[in-house]
């Protein structure tokens, strides 16, 4: 199975047109999406952000189900709403090799989804893990793949043991722009999928997992 993943993509429509070109040039037999992907709207209050967060959620379906590839994505941080459980892009349960958890350690940002490293632990230990399966998420392992400008990590230690203990065979994530890249983390391959929205540049993988993708993975930066 050829993947194209990517994360972040906050609404940005250059990027959305970016992500169709990468589509037809490398025709992936799907598309991962790792939240965080409505515009950051400005608004005069919060219920008008929400506001403008919900219209740019009917817009971002209505994209992802005219693509001419298998979508499916999950909701990050940034995405002040609760998924639409009737869209078949939207990845709430598993979906063969492919689990999803969308849940992200605490930010000084107060943001949605963010849950206690207790919470977190409790929520992977009723992910099932078999050696093929594909973890779609948001949230970074600690120290792999997490580190902000000043240098700091910022990534989810329950995360990180969770990943020592059950080993997934990827674990395909976003959240901190800064960090786009790929690494090695016990038995996983770990995939920050990150795009800079700020100057619409999108960012990502290509991965086949019927080759060896440890070492055999197309980076896309456009």
């Amino acid at each position: 199975m050829k993947i194209f993943a990517t994360s972040d993509i906050h609404g940005n429509k250059n990027i959305m047109q970016k992500i169709e070109q990468v589509l037809q040039q490398y025709q992936p037999d799907m598309l991962l999406i790792c939240g965080d992907v409505l515009v950051n709207p400005r608004a005069s209050s919060f219920d008008k952000y929400i506001q403008k967060q919900h219209r740019n959620y009917q817009e971002f379906k209505e994209y992802v189900s005219s693509l001419n590839t298998q979508v499916f994505y999950i909701l990050g941080n940034d995405d002040f709403l609760e998924g639409d459980a009737t869209d078949k892009c939207y990845l709430n349960s598993p979906q063969g090799v492919l689990v999803p958890f969308d849940s992200v350690s605490i930010t000084p940002f107060s943001t949605y989804r963010e849950v206690t490293v207790e919470q977190q632990r409790v929520e992977l230990s009723q992910i099932p893990v078999q050696p093929d399966t594909i973890v779609v998420a948001h949230d970074v392992p600690y120290g792999c793949l997490d580190q902000i400008y000043s240098g700091r990590s910022v990534g989810s230690t329950a995360i990180l043991e969770f990943i020592k203990e059950k080993q997934p065979s990827i674990w395909l994530c976003g959240h901190i722009h800064e960090a786009f890249g790929a690494q090695r983390l016990y038995n996983t391959s770990v995939f920050n999928c990150a795009c800079d929205p700020r100057i619409s540049k999108l960012r990502g993988w290509i991965i086949d997992t019927e080759k060896d993708y440890r070492s055999n993975f197309i980076r896309i930066e456009v």
